[in-house]
């Protein structure tokens, strides 16, 4: 099983879409994000791992706070964060 973030319009049947596929939903952190924990190769059709381009700004924002550990970390070539001409994290 796999945990992954998930996107919705319809939280209550992405979670039981979920459940009948052998998954179980870790978080709701919105109304339209999920992260479920998730048998390999499964067809969801309630929910989809695909960002929305209508997602919602809270939504969107809880999404890349989500993947942020995960994301590629850019080299700061050692140097402080408020360096003049660098932008703070």
């Amino acid at each position: 099983m796999t945990a992954i973030l998930l996107f919705t319009h319809d939280v209550s049947a992405a979670g039981a879409e979920i459940a009948r596929l052998g998954g179980r939903v870790l978080h709701v952190l919105t109304p339209s994000v999920v992260v479920a924990d998730l048998p390999e190769d499964v067809v969801l059709a309630e929910s989809t791992p695909a960002r929305p381009s209508d997602l919602d700004d809270a939504s969107a924002r809880l999404a890349d706070a989500w993947q942020a550990p995960t994301a590629k970390v850019v080299p700061s070539d050692g140097l402080p964060w408020d360096t003049p001409g660098k932008e703070a994290p």
